[in-house]
């Protein structure tokens, strides 16, 4: 408990100084940007995400089941093989597509495959590091991502960028924090060649491709939704919530980002083959994340006010979409960081069905209301409300599982 208490303390040192030096200069660099300019950030983003998540086939979970270093390291070079070969045979083809669909140009084509490739291998080297209990590294890439992304915003605004500068500012972070984690990709490219010969066993191949498909449908259901609005309602006004999160959501991120990387160093040593402790565990953190965002949503709607009078004088918040974020913003820092446990237990059957009828709920949700023409903000509490409904689900689903004693053995074999 010490151990996993100063990892924990060291991951809260750089998810506090990131957040903290974003908003610090947040107010000079809305003076270069409008609301658009966000909301093609969260859109670029958005695509990241649900693209780097898939292409490695999501093999770094099983990191968490393995018990020697050397299946863990295994994992970790096939999950970096797989996407750097899925990013050569689909990733270009498939950024052109995109390119002519969304009628982009071709720096956004670069800055899409760059991005990827890079929040690709952060994805996977950074569980590795989580599973080794390395925090001091994941800290410092985070914090240097954090620094970069804000020097750049800045840079490139003076000089009047023209081309998707958030987006490049993200990308050089991005970069960076690659770059403090010792990633190196001709060491990776020299690692892959010599672990080519290497392949799955029966039962990864099983959990990843249940939580390739698991993932590809949560990244659908959560990362899709700005994608849906950005082409929907325009970039403008899914700019505000962009903004939001970056402020108002600042807390909340923080104190997730903390809760998943806490969660995932103590489920992965030694609880997660232990019925009993598993449930503590799972318990004991849920609790904890439910008090401290507790706190971090009375004090952040305190202090919302006080900062909107520093903010440049053409922005301003909807008091509604405040409300309607706060609240999503508080059930997902609660939730998140425990929803890929059923993967991490080799359950990622019933993950993938609960992601695939999320999915499916929100998209007939969504659909039914633009058909109707709703107004942004009414259809944005429709998908807050549902969102609440399925995490609720996931939950039980949890619970279940870590009381059934037969099932938690069979899971373990």
């Amino acid at each position: 408990m010490i151990s996993r208490l100063r990892h924990l303390s060291i991951l809260s040192g750089a998810h506090l100084t990131a957040p903290v030096l974003n908003i610090a200069i947040l107010p000079i660099v809305l003076e270069f940007y409008d609301r658009g300019d966000f909301g093609q950030l969260a859109f670029y983003s958005a695509l990241v995400t649900i693209l780097a998540t898939l292409y490695s086939w999501r093999v770094e979970l099983q990191i968490a089941k393995a018990k020697s270093l050397f299946t863990k390291t295994r994992l970790k070079i096939t999950a970096i093989s797989l996407s750097i070969k899925n990013q050569i045979i689909i990733g270009i083809p498939l950024t052109i597509i995109l390119a002519v669909i969304f009628d982009k140009n071709y720096f956004w084509m670069a800055y899409l495959a760059v991005g990827v490739f890079f929040f690709s291998l952060l994805n996977i080297h950074n569980f590795f590091l989580l599973t080794q209990e390395n925090s001091i590294l994941v800290a410092k890439g985070r914090v240097s991502a954090s620094i970069t992304e804000s020097i750049s915003q800045y840079i490139l605004g003076a000089v009047n960028f023209k081309f998707f500068p958030l987006v490049l500012a993200y990308i050089i972070g991005a970069v960076f924090s690659a770059k403090t984690l010792g990633l190196n990709v001709k060491l990776f490219s020299k690692k892959v060649r010599v672990w080519s010969g290497r392949k799955l066993n029966p039962t990864e191949i099983r959990n990843s491709r249940y939580a390739t498909l698991s993932y590809s449908a949560n990244s659908l259901a959560v990362h899709g939704v700005p994608i849906f609005f950005v082409i929907a309602y325009g970039d403008e006004l899914f700019g505000e919530f962009t903004l939001l999160q970056r402020t108002l959501g600042a807390g909340f991120y923080l104190a997730s980002g903390i809760f998943t990387q806490f969660f995932i160093i103590g489920i992965t040593n030694g609880d997660l083959f232990d019925r009993a402790q598993a449930l503590k565990s799972y318990l004991y953190s849920a609790f904890l994340f439910f008090i401290i965002i507790l706190f971090i949503a009375t004090t952040s709607a305190f202090l919302l006010p006080v900062y909107s009078k520093i903010l440049p004088i053409t922005w301003s918040f909807n008091q509604q979409l405040i409300s309607l974020s706060l609240l999503l913003f508080s059930v997902q820092s609660v939730v998140v960081p425990v929803s890929s446990f059923l993967n991490l237990i080799g359950k990622s059957k019933y993950q993938f069905l609960w992601d695939v009828g999320r999915l499916i709920l929100i998209s007939i949700a969504l659909s039914k209301c633009y058909v109707e023409r709703f107004e942004f903000l009414d259809i944005f509490r429709v998908y807050i409300y549902l969102m609440i409904l399925c995490y609720g689900v996931l939950v039980f689903m949890h619970l279940v599982f870590l009381s059934d004693s037969d099932s938690w053995e069979n899971s373990n074999v």
